[in-house]
């Protein structure tokens, strides 16, 4: 998946009560700052960005959603609950996208019904 792009449509089509399971690798540049990197499980430095989608999550980190649905945190390794049917998409939780470079590697798992 694309740093700069918002979301990323996986194909995949969700239904209420699956699991979905993340493994994510790669790394990303998240500014002209050398020192501003991060990998799906969030920022090397622990920084957080203000307006990022996930607030409380690491500038980023690896964010999923279904559908329109609110996006969570699911890092590296992370499995999430759909609690609505629905498209899965997933994203680069950071504010700004146009500075970004690199890509993280999403392989995902749907459990369940």
């Amino acid at each position: 998946m694309d740093g700069r792009q918002r979301w990323t449509d996986t194909g995949i089509d969700v239904q209420a009560g699956q699991t979905v399971v993340f493994d994510a690798q790669g790394s990303m540049q998240l500014s002209t700052d050398g020192n501003d990197t991060a990998t799906p499980s969030g920022s090397d430095t622990g920084r957080r960005a203000a307006q990022a989608p996930v607030r409380q999550g690491p500038a980023g980190g690896l964010i999923a959603r279904v559908g329109n649905r609110a996006p969570i945190f699911v890092g590296s390794r992370g499995s999430m609950r759909a609690t609505t049917s629905g498209r899965l998409y997933v994203g680069v939780n950071d504010d700004y996208l146009d500075d970004n470079s690199g890509e993280y590697r999403v392989n995902v798992t749907v459990r369940g019904r």
